[in-house]
């Protein structure tokens, strides 16, 4: 803004800026956001209709392939018996060979290894991963495999499978992609349990109930448009000890947490009008008296002439899951806290605080230490101790690299000027 003299000429201008660092970020990651929710509801929108095990895994492999735009993505299926490794069929960059077929473990022994942990694992250039031996690096060189983003499944301790995003040329992978990865793989999976379960009701009734008690799953089947059980698998019976004759009908409410029904009844009696997925969270009681968390999931199946007949459906015990999420949540709090109360007490101490990086660059100082030193604080960050106080350089410098070497130093005394009072020596005592 200009500024005129007594004279009405002009004299000065008044600016004023604003950082808007924080906004810019919190942007970028609300766009990232939005485009990985975008996608997986695309994901989601493909899956749904497919009861195909192999056709979801293809689709997932694809619409993944097409959105990194990847050399390749497969899943990878594992016979820790056999020792060996296979791939039915992948998506890859049309001028590629299929991967199709078997590979013992000894090709690719530390991969497994490091997958079989449960962890995912990115890989930006083979030729640089130290955790592989040469025969390995080479054999993935050979097949064009040079940067992935693999996700693996473990069942009952024991790798299953893994969902492999593959690069035929190095690539720095982000947060985001591996992120996406790890749910695309996430909800692939899923998909594939939910097809696994409606190709079941399909089957005979001697099969589909074999099937359901093997299950450590609670099964059961609910009539259309009643909503009345029909029948409960042994891990239903097992879990609240109720008789069979107890859970028929609508018996099964008797042990379904009450502030729970009231929430679902809702949703139960839209879906058997809709036909829409029947699904969410519940409690129920177990025989001893105890109420425990459930994720539970229902698929509705249709008569020749497309009028909806029965409900299958799951319920998964996750109430160890969800305590461990509210402990996590809780400690997110806690710690939230704590970094609240020491940003405070950095901001009040009486004595000089900060924080360097390895060049001994100012990263972060108090106002105190600023006051000590003669500059505004804004004018210590990015810049090295010599630079700030070069009074002080040699003395500070010699101490501050056996700091940087692991070295705690307390009641060091340093001597000399600084801006704050040039040509005045003083003496600093001062803990790293």
């Amino acid at each position: 803004v200009p500024i005129a003299g007594p004279d009405g000429e002009l004299a000065e201008w008044f600016g004023a800026a604003m950082d808007v660092t924080a906004r810019k970020s919190a942007e970028r990651t609300l766009a990232d956001e939005q485009a990985r929710q975008a996608f997986l509801l695309e994901l989601s929108d493909a899956l749904r209709p497919l009861v195909v095990a192999a056709e979801i895994r293809a689709t997932a492999c694809r619409l993944l392939g097409e959105r990194f735009g990847a050399s390749r993505a497969f899943y990878m299926e594992y016979d820790a018996d056999g020792g060996y490794g296979s791939v039915g069929d992948d998506y890859r960059a049309a001028d590629l060979p299929s991967l199709a077929g078997r590979y013992p473990f000894e090709a690719f022994r530390a991969t497994y290894e490091r997958l079989a942990d449960g962890r995912p694992w990115s890989v930006d250039d083979v030729a640089a991963e130290t955790a592989l031996a040469a025969g390995e690096r080479a054999f993935y060189a050979a097949r064009s495999v040079i940067a992935w983003i693999d996700v693996p499944l473990v069942k009952d301790g024991r790798l299953a499978a893994a969902l492999c995003v593959v690069q035929a040329e190095p690539r720095g992978w982000t947060e985001l992609e591996r992120r996406l990865v790890a749910d695309v793989a996430e909800r692939t999976w899923a998909a594939i349990e939910r097809a696994l379960a409606e190709a079941a009701t399909h089957a005979s009734e001697s099969r589909f109930r074999a099937l359901a008690n093997a299950t450590p799953a609670m099964v059961w089947i609910c009539r259309s448009p009643t909503g009345e059980n029909v029948y409960f698998n042994d891990r239903w019976h097992e879990y609240t000890g109720q008789t069979r004759e107890e859970s028929a009908g609508y018996g099964w409410t008797k042990v379904t947490h009450a502030d729970d029904w009231r929430r679902l009844a809702p949703l139960w009696e839209r879906c058997q009008a809709t036909g829409e997925i029947y699904a969410g969270e519940v409690r129920y009681r177990r025989r001893d008296g105890e109420w425990r968390w459930f994720i539970f999931s229902a698929l509705p199946t249709r008569t020749a002439t497309g009028e909806l007949e029965a409900w299958y459906g799951t319920s998964i015990d996750i109430h160890d899951r969800k305590q461990a999420e509210q402990a996590l949540q809780a400690s997110v709090a806690r710690a939230r806290d704590q970094a609240h109360e020491l940003e405070t007490i950095y901001a009040a101490a009486p004595i000089g605080l900060c924080v360097l990086d390895p060049a001994l660059r100012y990263v972060r100082i108090n106002e105190r230490l600023a006051e000590m030193n003669g500059l505004p604080p804004e004018q210590h960050l990015g810049r090295t101790v010599t630079e700030v106080v070069p009074d002080l350089s040699g003395q500070a410098e010699a101490t501050l690299r056996r700091v940087l070497a692991g070295e705690c130093i307390r009641g060091i005394e340093f001597v000399g000027t600084t801006p704050a009072q040039p040509g005045v020596v003083r003496t600093w005592r001062e803990n790293w």
